[in-house]
């Protein structure tokens, strides 16, 4: 009975999220920028999706986190924040495709280098992630650590068993996206 009442509060307090009018749409025709906050933690993703709005404010869009599984939360610190940012544009994929004035945050200078300097990374999945972020259009800032808060509570779920946050496997969009953008350009 517990759990269902549980279950029930949880929902009610989502639906008020999600009916927020503290959210706000992303206007895609605006000259304003679309920031993306990426922050992780050892067992999970967290990302907010805002815009600059008139007053310089930026308002939230959407929100959310990924868990990782037990495989994923063993990553060095370098290759999790890759990941961070890889798993956080595979979800967010339908929402910035194709906008010019995204601004990434992220708390961390790895990404930097390792977008910079493609080639030497030794792994090929990390090369496959880094080539498909890269098919984004995008600004990388580094945020430091202390004035990167945001998201620091999405980072604090743990795994649900059974739970998918994405409905599709990240590897299958990478071999889509990678072949889709060779036939492009051919």
């Amino acid at each position: 009975m517990w759990e269902e009442q549980h279950d029930c509060a949880m929902q009610e307090l989502k639906d008020v999220i999600i009916s927020s009018s503290a959210l706000i749409p992303i206007d895609y025709a605006s000259s304003y920028p679309i920031f993306l906050a990426v922050d992780s933690s050892w067992h999970a993703v967290g990302w907010i999706l805002s815009q600059e709005c008139k007053d310089g404010q930026h308002r939230p869009s959407c929100f959310g986190s990924i868990a990782w599984n037990k495989h994923e939360s063993r990553y060095s610190q370098p290759k999790i924040e890759l990941y961070r940012l890889f798993q956080t544009l595979h979800a967010l994929r339908i929402h910035i495709i194709g906008i010019t004035n995204l601004v990434i945050e992220m708390d961390t200078q790895y990404v930097k280098g390792m977008l910079s300097n493609p080639d030497i990374q030794p792994n090929t999945t990390v090369n496959h992630w880094i080539a498909v972020i890269l098919l984004f259009n995008f600004k990388l800032v580094h945020v430091p650590a202390e004035k990167h808060l945001g998201t620091d509570g999405l980072l604090r779920r743990e795994p649900v068993p059974g739970e998918d946050s994405n409905n599709s496997d990240p590897e299958e969009w990478i071999d889509k996206v990678l072949s889709l953008s060779i036939w492009v350009n051919t």
